[in-house]
């Protein structure tokens, strides 16, 4: 494996380096071909051609020594009156040319000199191709201005820059000399000024063909790119939303600025900017290309991790792009002229080489092509850089270019051919599959129709023969069993169906059908399914609508299953099954007001396998079924939807020959007595039944033995199900059990606003409120302990347990539901809630139990201290203090609730004692109606009394007064305990009613609170003003 391995890398190493020579040896040619070997020279300023036959030679630049006068205007006229020139090369920078002690920078102005000879006249004209002068210039030849760009000036105020390439032509006639004087003025760039780059000289024709090739060249490279990444901004922009397409959009974008900023500077033909942002759009456009080159590596690679030196280098490139930008224009241009940015420019490129590189070592498929291109990138630049020192060559190169965007074009074409080519093997083995599924669904739907006959023949049989025996409840669940096993059997004809319908071995038996005694059947049949819901099922045809032509057992089906639908999404509302006449075709419609459909929805309901976006169950076969068994009577099924307004089906089936109904005698044979028969005991709410399973009859009386003694548990069943709360009422239907069901989430809730429940059981999957929801919203009353939720689903992931818990449920349990589990789950959680309720009663007897030593040693003191001067005083209060021990003690073993008047007694023997012990310090206010009637839990009152009486009135020296309210209003008793003791602060009222510091604070109140709120919904309400005093008060329904 090895050895392979190592085989390929050499065979990899072996392409590049022969794509390496071919690019070099192209880049080669091009150069040898467009370069004169050995060309002429300028020295001192003079190119000599004399004995050359310049009409014969190719272009050639005019580098060399030319003269040059810094800081003079030189022309034909004055050139000999001015100071000396000096020598200067060109192409170069003048910087040099000026004097170092009074100019640091390359501003200022001047004039280059260069003398042609030539040894007889030419009979074409020449041309001259100037590639860059900053910033202005002005050209003239034998005293004749040629060109002007800008304005020249010896002042920075109205010097006028304008810089571009440029071509001119000049018509020698007699001469024997041309005198080239190009003068020019710079006081934009700040290290360069000057001919920076050669210029082309040559006979006319000669070099206006390099020039216009060069443009056109630059024209069709650009186009190329431009046109690339506009390919993949449209396969972006159509929903394939892979990052690598943008990325490389914006990568040939930036490839394409960068060559119409360069060269011939064919962007500002049309962009109209300053010197600076000339440069700066040219650095921009480098250092973005490069940037986008290595995104695109990484992209490629699947390099997700972002290394430190990966955030180095973007933060570099933002500051610098950011500096670039924004930055001062003179810094700016010295930076740029410095060149300091191409380290931003090679790094992110050869960084690119090791990625692509990394991906041909893991032999990604096309990875060797991505290589290449980078490469070819790096050619490219490497060149480029000799270009930008100087180099004679002018021809635009595009080979390099052309190079790298065909090896990215070859990669994507591999990779597309590559992704094709597994689409077909993984198309082939999908179709194998499905195949190898159909099959499976056929033979395991034939494998469990026979033992699920059986179950339903042999229920069937214990049924007829045993009614006399069984009692009604016991009848009642073998027609369930039966009903639940004819619904499975649905289940799996809709399976065979599917297999028969990919295997077209479904035959229609066409024969004349009267539409609306069939619809009125499928009605019937389904109408149960409405019973508790607010949907209503109506019909609308015509007694005189004609017959059809139709297979009957299909149409049926077709109706069955668009009907079942609309009730399963319909929550409130009606579902209409309506028939008309329309020429020579009856169009059958089945109309909801349920959710409806969106348009994603509605493009997929009718494919196989999908269901709804409110998850209602069923294995997602129905309108697929209904769609194709529409196509095989020759028609249509439409869909018409829209979200929130409800859906509509519609088909047309073709009128029968004859005319009307009434026209046609009803003839009907035996076996066309009953067209429903196939589906007359077809009975469902929904495909995936909640089915109860099968369990020893033993353990089901063990488990209802085990509350015997106990109260009835309340429990309140949600499911939109009908069916599956009457299999709820079944396995919950022994004495220990009381249970209310409702189809509706939301009137779930009303429910437990006017009721108390022991239990919830709540489907998840229900329309308008899902049963998480439901949950939640029961939680922000009830705690997990004060009322336990129990979930279904048929569903069992993780995902669905943990979403179930998050949102307050007690349990969960699984659909199909086994009834020992269930009722094992219900009788642990409504044990536990009974716990907590007897030791919320417990709780607050045993704190009225803990009557105070220093309260029991104060009263017997004060009755002792009686017994010498007031005997009847005595006894009095020996009574009272005796009533209040016993009651007291007989909340113990008190129940849920007590009367009024028992707890009002327990007060008043209380507030006599306190008021016997402090006399005047406590004064007490009865405004209590003495016909009131009513129970209340018991130890409600008394611990809100002591606690006025203890921590307000008696907190101050010269006490205050307790008020006792009680009336009836509006349906409910009022009940208000006011002091006017010390009072509290809204911090301390605030931290009354919180279980957090139950050892400083006691719990008196706290356990009042919940039993209250617990009970009726609502609990304590504290008002409280320093000083002044403190009111709590308290609602219990009449």
């Amino acid at each position: 494996m090895r050895t392979s391995e190592n085989k390929i890398k050499l065979s990899h190493m072996l392409y590049i380096v022969v794509f390496i020579c071919l690019l070099i040896a192209i880049r080669w040619s091009w150069y040898n071909h467009f370069t004169l070997s050995n060309p002429p020279v300028v020295e001192q300023g003079v190119l000599d051609l004399r004995g050359v036959d310049l009409e014969s030679l190719s272009s050639f630049p005019l580098d060399g020594e030319w003269e040059f006068y810094p800081q003079q205007w030189v022309n034909a006229a004055n050139v000999d009156s001015v100071l000396k020139g000096q020598m200067l090369q060109v192409p170069g920078n003048w910087s040099t040319a000026f004097n170092p002690s009074e100019q640091k920078k390359a501003y200022g102005y001047g004039t280059y000199h260069m003398r042609i000879l030539l040894d007889q006249p030419l009979s074409e004209p020449l041309s001259f191709w100037f590639q860059s002068i900053y910033t202005s210039s002005e050209v003239e030849i034998n005293g004749t201005v040629l060109a002007r760009f800008g304005v020249l000036s010896d002042e920075k105020e109205e010097h006028v820059y304008v810089t571009k390439a440029f071509l001119i032509s000049y018509t020698p006639t007699d001469q024997k000399h041309l005198d080239l004087f190009v003068r020019t003025s710079n006081y934009e760039s700040p290290l360069k000024g000057g001919i920076i780059r050669s210029v082309e000289f040559g006979i006319q024709h000669e070099v206006d063909t390099i020039y216009w090739n060069s443009i056109g060249l630059q024209l069709v490279v650009g186009v190329m790119l431009l046109l690339h990444g506009l390919y993949l901004l449209i396969i972006y922009l159509m929903d394939v939303r892979k990052t690598e397409l943008i990325i490389f959009f914006l990568m040939m974008v930036a490839a394409a600025v960068s060559i119409g900023v360069e060269h011939n500077g064919l962007l500002f033909r049309f962009l109209h900017v300053d010197f600076a942002w000339m440069l700066r759009l040219k650095v921009l456009s480098y250092i973005g290309f490069c940037l986008f080159l290595l995104l695109m590596g990484r992209e490629l690679l699947g390099n997700r991790r972002k290394g430190k030196a990966f955030y180095s280098y973007i933060l570099s490139v933002l500051i610098f792009t950011l500096f670039i930008i924004v930055g001062p224009e003179e810094a700016v241009l010295y930076i740029i002229g410095k060149g300091y940015y191409m380290i931003l420019y090679y790094v992110p490129v050869c960084w690119t080489v090791y990625y692509f590189w990394k991906m041909v070592s893991l032999r990604a498929e096309g990875a060797l092509f991505l290589l290449f291109s980078v490469l070819a990138v790096l050619n490219n630049m490497l060149w480029g850089a000799v270009y930008y020192a100087g180099s004679s060559q002018f021809m635009f190169y595009p080979v390099d270019l052309i190079a790298a965007l065909a090896a990215f074009s070859a990669y994507w074409f591999r990779r597309y051919f590559h992704q094709s080519h597994q689409n077909v093997l993984l198309n082939a083995q999908l179709a194998e599959s499905n195949k190898l599924k159909d099959r499976f669904l056929a033979n395991t739907s034939h494998e469990l129709r026979t033992p699920l006959h059986g179950i339903m023949n042999i229920a069937q049989s214990v049924l007829t023969r045993k009614k006399h025996v069984l009692d009604e409840e016991s009848q009642r669940d073998m027609e369930l069993l039966i009903m639940v096993s004819r619904r499975m059997s649905l289940m799996l004809n809709d399976l065979l169906d599917v297999v028969r319908l990919q295997d077209k071995r479904i035959v229609m038996n066409i024969k004349v059908l009267q539409v609306r005694s069939l619809a009125e059947g499928v009605l019937d049949m389904l109408r149960f399914l409405t019973g508790g819901t607010k949907v209503e099922l109506r019909m609308s045809i015509d007694e005189k609508l004609p017959r059809v032509y139709a297979d009957e057992e299909r149409l049926v089906q077709i109706l069955i299953n668009l009907v079942h639908n609309a009730l399963k999404y319909t929550e409130q509302g009606s579902v209409e099954l309506a028939a008309e006449q329309v020429g020579g075709d009856v169009w059958i419609h089945v109309t909801d007001t349920g959710v409806g459909m969106d348009e994603a929805l509605k493009k997929r309901v009718f494919m196989r396998y999908e269901q709804g976006a409110y998850g209602q169950g069923g294995i997602g076969l129905g309108l697929s079924i209904c769609k194709e068994l529409v196509e095989l009577h020759g028609s249509e099924l439409l869909l018409q939807s829209q979200p929130g307004q409800g859906s509509k089906f519609s088909f047309k089936l073709p009128v029968a020959k004859g005319g009307l109904q009434s026209s046609i005698p009803d003839v009907h044979t035996e076996k066309d007595s009953d067209p429903l028969s196939p589906f007359s005991t077809w009975i469902t709410a929904e495909k995936s039944a909640m089915v109860a399973a099968t369990y020893n009859t033993k353990e089901v009386e063990a488990l209802s033995k085990l509350d015997t003694d106990a109260d009835i548990i309340h429990v309140l069943a949600v499911d939109d199900d009908s069916v599956n709360l009457k299999v709820l009422q079944n396995i919950l239907s022994d004495g220990a059990y009381r249970i209310d069901t409702t189809t509706s989430a939301r009137e779930a809730l009303d429910m437990l606003h006017h009721e108390q429940f022991d239990l919830v059981i709540a489907d998840v999957m229900m329309p308008g409120m899902s049963g998480y929801e439901l949950t939640r919203l029961i939680r922000e009353r009830f705690t997990m302990y004060e009322l336990p939720i129990i979930l279904l689903t048929a569903r069992s992931e993780q995902e669905d347990v943990y979403a179930g818990f998050l949102a307050g449920a007690n349990d969960y349990v699984t659909k199909p539901v086994d009834a020992i589990e269930l009722k094992y789950r219900a009788s642990s959680l409504t044990s536990m809630k009974q716990a907590v309720n007897d030791r919320l009663r417990m709780e607050a007897a045993y704190l009225q139990a803990q009557i105070h030593p220093h309260f029991l040693f104060n009263t017997l003191n004060s009755i002792m201290s009686l017994s010498d001067f007031d005997t009847v005083k005595m006894k009095d209060l020996s009574d009272a203090f005796t009533t209040y021990l016993r009651i007291s003690f007989d909340f113990l073993n008190a129940g849920k609730l007590v009367s009024l008047s028992q707890e009002l007694e327990l007060v008043e023997n209380y507030v006599y004692i306190q008021q016997q012990r402090f006399e005047e310090r406590l004064q007490v206010e009865w405004e209590v109606d003495a016909n009131l009637q009513l129970l209340i839990p018991p130890l409600t009152i008394q611990p809100l009394v002591e606690n006025a009486v203890r921590h307000g009135i008696l907190s101050r020296a010269k006490g205050g007064t307790l008020r006792i309210h009680i009336e009836t209003h509006a349906e409910a008793v009022h009940f208000i305990i006011a002091d006017t003791g010390i009072g509290m602060d809204e911090a301390q009222v605030s931290k009354l009613l919180q279980p957090k510091s139950l050892k400083d604070q006691g719990i008196g109140l706290l356990n009042t609170d919940r039993r209250l709120t617990q009970l009726y919904g609502q609990g304590l309400k504290i008002q409280s003003i320093p000083g002044v005093g403190t009111t709590v008060s308290f609602i219990i329904p009449d």
